[in-house]
């Protein structure tokens, strides 16, 4: 799998919307810049969408404060998916596209 197949899951990421983010193959990186604390990649099983990617080199440790960081920014990307005010929720997939 690559960050070109958006099967099983659904996505905007790909070479070409992110020319400068290294999308090749299905190593982890993470084209959402400063948004998102840490490499990550899309899965190929259907039930879980993404999964963080310890740098290499890294140990656990290193995860703790970036884990915090993903789990509050999740927090509100689900709070502006399940809200009705679409322009809300353009203005955050805006700030992500940065």
């Amino acid at each position: 799998m690559n960050w070109s197949v958006t099967k099983p899951h659904e996505h905007p990421y790909n070479a070409k919307a992110y020319p400068t983010s290294g999308l090749v193959d299905n190593y982890c990186r993470n084209p959402m810049g400063s948004e998102w604390p840490n490499l990550w990649c899309y899965t190929t099983d259907p039930k879980k969408r993404w999964d963080n990617c310890l740098p290499i080199g890294q140990t656990d440790a290193f995860m703790d404060d970036r884990v915090k960081a993903a789990r509050e920014y999740l927090a509100k990307l689900t709070a502006a998916n399940a809200s009705a005010n679409a322009s809300e929720k353009s203005k955050l997939e805006a700030d992500i596209a940065k």
